[in-house]
């Protein structure tokens, strides 16, 4: 997905290339092979971990639900992903009205060179905005019938590369003293807008139907006795959470436990063919069915 980005740098490079400037393509497939020389042999060695999300099967009901990973929402999806195309047509449309009329060709024979004060920028061309724009959504649409969609959590991997596109916006924009005056005024009127929220609700409790593993974890601290071992749910996020929780100082032990996910590769544990060999002379399991803060604990 994050190679989509090189379709439209081609774009960019062949347009370049038509005028005139023929060492271009060459050295944009020496930085392309530099690249992914190392990429390469890592995507070759780490093939076998798609097995790791192989819970996730591939189906076209994952577009459906894709507005809800995004937004939460498919109207607030619908109008984020409106107004960022309607922004970039805006901005495109801008630059091109305000860009000087191109007049001839370069002439490479000459030895002229833009005087002072010439305005010396690049024409904007629409086809490789559009491929940076379109070519990672429809290679996602595409691929979703055999390859698996990212989750919402996976959008955090964009932050680098969010980071770098703010920090050229910002160098832009602090050239021009009357954008900064209204980003200014728009971010102290948003701040000034959602001061009065309670924000302790949704940073301290429990989202509504949203399993609370911590006080699972004290309760089992807090109840066990020497010996005492812990059955969980077929399930894999249970394990996984309370595993974490339980981390610290002694702990119930796994009573179902036959192999370690680092010893299979993998997110989940594998569990005893056998559980009436793992359970023999146990008296008390512990075993967290709903651990949901109106009912931590479901049973013993």
């Amino acid at each position: 997905m994050a190679l989509t980005v090189l379709v439209a740098h081609l774009a960019a490079v062949l347009d370049a290339r038509r005028r005139s400037d023929r060492q271009v393509l060459g050295a944009w497939s020496i930085a392309v092979g530099g690249g992914l020389a190392p990429v390469v042999p890592l995507v070759v060695l780490a093939r076998t971990q798609a097995q790791q999300i192989a819970w996730n099967t591939p189906a076209w009901n994952d577009i459906a639900a894709m507005p809800y990973m995004l937004f939460r929402s498919p109207v607030v999806t619908a109008v984020a992903l409106g107004g960022a195309g309607v922004a970039l047509v805006a901005a495109f449309r801008r630059r091109r009205g305000n860009e000087p009329d191109p007049g001839p060709g370069p002439d490479f024979g000459s030895d002229s060179r833009p005087g002072p004060g010439s305005d010396t920028r690049l024409p904007t061309r629409l086809t490789p905005v559009a491929l940076w724009a379109l070519a990672p959504f429809l290679l996602t649409v595409a691929t979703a019938r055999w390859l698996h969609l990212l989750l919402d959590r996976c959008l955090l991997f964009t932050v680098p590369a969010l980071i770098l596109l703010a920090t050229i916006g910002i160098h832009r924009f602090t050239a021009r003293p009357q954008v900064v005056r209204r980003v200014a005024t728009a971010l102290v009127a948003v701040i000034a807008a959602f001061a009065p929220f309670d924000w302790s609700a949704v940073t301290r409790n429990t989202l509504p139907r949203e399993p609370d593993y911590h006080s699972v974890a004290l309760e089992v601290l807090a109840d066990q006795r020497p010996g005492d071992g812990i059955a969980y749910t077929h399930r894999l996020k249970p394990r996984r959470a309370l595993d974490f929780e339980l981390r610290e100082g002694p702990r119930p032990r796994d009573a179902l436990l036959h192999d370690t996910p680092q010893q299979r590769a993998d997110y989940e544990a594998g569990e005893s063919p056998d559980p009436r060999i793992r359970w023999a002379g146990a008296q008390l399991m512990t075993t967290p069915l709903q651990p949901y803060r109106a009912r931590p604990r479901g049973g013993h």
